[in-house]
């Protein structure tokens, strides 16, 4: 399901070009748009940026070597739990339980850390002939019974009943009022009767404790809602059609989003459920051009606003992007590559459309997945041991059998470096007169800075020679597993590394000769995934802490000390389904993308700090 987007923060974009007096279009189908949004863009709340600046301990003096000891020093974190908004009722709205300016998780909030469950909305259950108006929640080793459950926001109690649920014990329903004077209610089952105390009328506050978890004739849990419908009534727990179509709201998005909504920084959000998110590039200025799963999205970064959504077809389609000569070449497993222009954009709405015609289209031996990689006036196109070269224009320039695969590539000025796995070769030259194996006898990961090539190992970090026959050792070290994230080059003032061995995973700053300045544990963090990013005169660091049921992610900003702050977080209660990644999009300004599930744009500097 695919939400539209929502740019809540419309009156505040910083951006290096003027924003398009574009409409937005209609926000139906995301969730906390039409609960925060309304019909105009509410005034932004303000919250307090994190006040702590972490400086994280040197290791040993500097040395030519790695030096990967087990005893780094640890990396301590401060807690960036989203402060209260300094004004909670924008509006003034006349409630006398209060605003709802943000929701909590039920379980352990803020975050829900020790939680699992949570994504089963929707789901359909033969044994109840329904489909599961809420999400079930369980506490660690499902270890739930007679554990607290508490408020998610402000409210008033609407609905309380010891045995409301019969055997399935307690019920409650709290109404929350939102900034925009909206209403909805969320609504907690399988509560231990006892612990429910609460009774209609009274108010409670975010993080209140409600009850305990009790023991229905299932296993404990917490069945927990967010609707509009049954303000007065627990409601059925399953329902014959969608729910999402017929009152009810997914729990853990709409806390997800409320969160959003309250921060500033945070110009807008798209969700969306894929299971493959490719960013293609720049289609131009202020529009990137992106493929998730068997569709073409060209979204404006400023607004969020989608100007292209193009179904590939065929099986497998996968697309990449020549802004060279501004075509498109689409792939599908079934043995066709087509190559595509878009039309001139409509003056009226300036949204971008395909022709309908294709430039040209090209037969393929054989079937089977297939790998592009776009060049300067051409195509390679990659199939089962199969490389190919197209020109621009269709044009078959050679063919040869590699028995290898493809692991990595990056266009240079002499052609296209890649990086190989197979008995073949392990480094490739390919350009429009064929391609060339090096004799480098090395495999890792390929990284481009300004316009050097560079070869990340798991003994080292190599500069490549221009003819790509021989590299040079910029850093060595020993028992590295090979990064999975860029090295980020400062210039004259060398390189940031993140190198990861049998003992920790650090951060690593060395000068332009190799040595080393400093490296910061990162042990602390208990980072499943990291990745840097310089935007403008920022340097950025992202880390995710993967759980069975959540990801949890969080935004550094960094400086050549080796100091620390932290500037985002948020917690996504889905599945990754693909690598996340993020962008400089303006002056203070990033695109970052949560696994395929979420798509947001990020103001470093938002009018609060």
């Amino acid at each position: 399901m695919i939400h539209s987007p929502v740019n809540t923060r419309g009156d505040m974009l910083q951006s290096s070009k003027p924003v398009r007096s574009r409409p937005i279009p209609v926000l139906g189908l995301m969730v906390f748009g039409l609960l925060w949004v309304g019909c105009s863009t509410p005034p932004k709340v303000e919250i307090e940026p994190p006040q702590q600046v972490v400086t994280l301990r040197p290791t040993s003096a500097p040395t030519a070597t790695s030096t990967a000891t087990p005893t780094a020093p640890a990396l301590v974190i401060s807690d960036n739990r989203p402060a209260v908004p300094q004004d909670p009722n924008p509006l003034g709205l006349a409630v006398r339980c209060g605003v709802a300016e943000l929701f909590d998780y039920p379980l352990d909030p803020p975050d829900a850390d020790t939680v699992t469950g949570g994504q089963d909305f929707g789901h359909f259950r033969e044994r109840y002939e329904g489909y599961h108006t809420g999400e079930d929640w369980w506490y660690e080793r499902r270890n739930s019974l007679g554990k607290p459950l508490y408020s998610i926001g402000n409210g008033r109690v609407r609905y309380a009943a010891p045995y409301g649920w019969g055997d399935d014990l307690g019920t409650l329903v709290i109404e929350h009022t939102l900034p925009t004077g909206r209403r909805l209610y969320s609504f907690y089952g399988h509560v231990d009767p006892g612990s429910l105390t609460l009774r209609a009328g009274q108010c409670v506050e975010r993080g209140q404790p409600l009850g305990v978890i009790g023991d229905p004739r299932s296993s404990p849990h917490l069945h927990f809602e967010i609707r509009y419908v049954f303000a007065d009534s627990p409601g059925p727990g399953y329902w014959s059609i969608d729910p999402g179509k017929s009152g009810w709201l997914p729990p853990s998005q709409t806390i997800e989003f409320s969160r959003y909504a309250a921060d500033q920084r945070v110009d807008w959000w798209r969700a969306s459920a894929v299971s493959r998110q490719h960013r293609l590039g720049w289609l131009e200025d202020g529009v990137v051009l992106l493929q998730e799963d068997s569709d073409l999205l060209a979204i404006e970064v400023a607004t969020g606003e989608v100007l292209l959504r193009h179904p590939l077809q065929g099986l497998g389609a996968t697309a990449a992007w020549d802004s060279t000569v501004g075509q498109i070449y689409l792939a599908d497993m079934i043995g066709t590559i087509s190559a595509y222009r878009f039309k001139d954009p409509d003056r009226a709405g300036e949204i971008y459309q395909l022709e309908q015609e294709p430039l040209w289209r090209r037969d393929l031996d054989g079937s089977g997945s297939v790998q592009l990689i776009p060049y300067d006036q051409g195509v390679f196109v990659i199939r089962r041991g199969l490389w190919s070269s197209y020109s621009a224009g269709g044009g078959l320039l050679w063919t040869l059998e590699i028995e290898a695969q493809l692991a990595g590539w990056i266009a240079t000025g002499e052609g296209v470096l890649v990086t190989t796995s197979g008995e073949a070769g392990d480094l490739w030259t390919l350009t429009e007169a064929g391609a060339r194996a090096g004799n480098l006898d090395r495999r890792g990961e390929l990284y481009l800075i300004g316009d050097i090539p560079y070869l990340y190992t798991r003994d080292g970090f190599f500069r490549i020679q221009s003819d790509a026959e021989q590299v040079q050792q910029i850093y060595p070290w020993s028992r590295a597993q090979p990064s999975q994230t860029a090295p980020l080059g400062l210039g004259g003032e060398g390189f940031l590394l993140l190198q990861s061995d049998v003992y920790d995973q650090r951060l690593l700053r060395i000068d332009a000769q190799g040595t080393l300045i400093w490296e910061r544990s990162l042990e602390a963090l208990d980072a499943d995934e990291a990745q840097l990013v310089a935007c403008w005169a920022e340097i950025l660091l992202m880390t995710e802490n993967r759980r069975p049921s959540s990801v949890r992610a969080t935004l550094f900003r960094l400086d050549l000390t080796g100091a620390a702050s932290e500037v985002f977080q948020t917690i996504v209660r889905e599945t990754y389904q693909t690598e996340s990644w993020m962008t400089c999009v303006d002056e203070g300004a990033i695109l970052l993308s949560l696994g395929g599930q979420r798509l947001l744009r990020l103001d470093l500097h938002p009018a609060s700090e």
